[in-house]
């Protein structure tokens, strides 16, 4: 079961990183999915699958994409703990704001 999950900050410029902080009950693997929810372009950005120890966890998630910055817009995280037996938890979604880089 997640808890307590945020992202820290919730307003990053492109090229930055943003840092997911949350808790588990369990060891497991976290599922995250990256969508932009701004126009133009929506849709899936990346997904990534990691392996977590249970309890107090901070993840830095990652500034490029396929070797490009993130674009400025709102996305949407979207995380999903996986348990060793595969027992999924309901997905816990998170807001992300890009904002342009500074010229």
């Amino acid at each position: 079961m997640i808890r307590r999950a945020r992202i820290v900050p919730h307003r990053i410029r492109a090229g930055r990183r943003a840092t997911l902080r949350l808790s588990l009950s369990t060891p497991g693997r976290l599922v995250i999915a990256i969508t932009r929810v701004s126009r133009p372009n929506r849709g899936a950005v990346a997904t990534r699958r990691v392996a977590v120890a249970g309890g107090a966890v901070a993840l830095r998630l990652p500034k490029r994409f396929h070797g490009r910055k993130l674009a400025a817009g709102r996305y949407r995280v979207t995380v999903v703990a996986v348990s060793g037996s595969g027992t999924r938890s309901r997905p816990v979604r998170r807001s992300l704001v890009v904002r342009a880089a500074r010229a």
